[in-house]
Order: structure tokens, then C-alpha cells, then sequence
């Protein structure tokens, strides 16, 4: 899966900087960036199942993408693709609605 975010205001270098750096902030208790990987860490463990999400690189000027990888040997429950995004989306949406333009997620999963 893939979650295109389209910026609003500010360049996708910045974007992506403040999303880093409100993630790194105590106020996102339930994400953190570690390696260049942004990783789902509830208290209670859930959707943290061998999966995280990466940035795409930098050099698209229209859009900041993250996909959805899965960890070598890991076998995360299925619904948790949709869910690590969907709480990805949500924390974008809370975060910095008035910087983002609109959001698009696509299932690349081959079916």
C-alpha cells in the first residue's frame, strides 16, 4: 500500500520534515521514526507486526509517498495493511490537515 500526500503551503522537503518532527515529538505517542522507518508503537503492541512504513525519495516535486513494507520472515494479520495505513492517514489528517491538499492510498498487493 501506498499513501501519496500532497502538500498544501509548504514543499514536500518540509512536509516531510514536520512529519518527522511531530512524530519524534512526545505528542505522537503512537508513532516513531527509527532507521528512516516510521513504525506503529501502541502500548499495546497492536499492528506492530513486522511491518512499518518508508519514504519514497525525495525527488517527486507533487507528491511525499510512503509505502508499506513487511519485515524478511514476517507474516503480519491481513488486517493490518489496511489498518497501519488507515492510522497513518488518520495521524496525517489530525496532524496537518491545514498543510496537505489531499491524500490518495492505493493497494499495490498483487491480488
Amino acid at each position: 500500500m501506498a499513501v501519496f500526500i500532497y502538500p498544501k503551503g509548504l514543499t514536500i522537503a518540509q512536509l516531510f520534515l514536520n512529519i518527522e518532527e511531530k512524530i519524534k515529538s512526545e505528542s505522537s505517542p503512537t508513532w516513531e521514526v527509527q532507521e528512516n522507518r516510521i513504525i506503529h508503537t501502541a502500548s499495546s503492541g497492536q499492528w506492530n507486526e513486522g511491518g512499518y512504513l518508508t519514504r519514497a525519495e525525495l525527488n517527486n516535486i507533487n507528491y511525499l509517498a510512503y509505502y508499506f513494507k513487511t519485515l524478511s520472515g514476517s507474516q503480519p494479520r491481513s488486517g493490518t495493511y489496511g489498518v497501519y495505513n488507515g492510522r497513518f492517514v488518520e495521524f496525517l489528517m489530525n496532524q496537518f490537515a491545514n498543510h496537505i491538499e489531499k491524500i490518495e492510498v492505493k493497494d499495490l498487493r498483487k491480488k
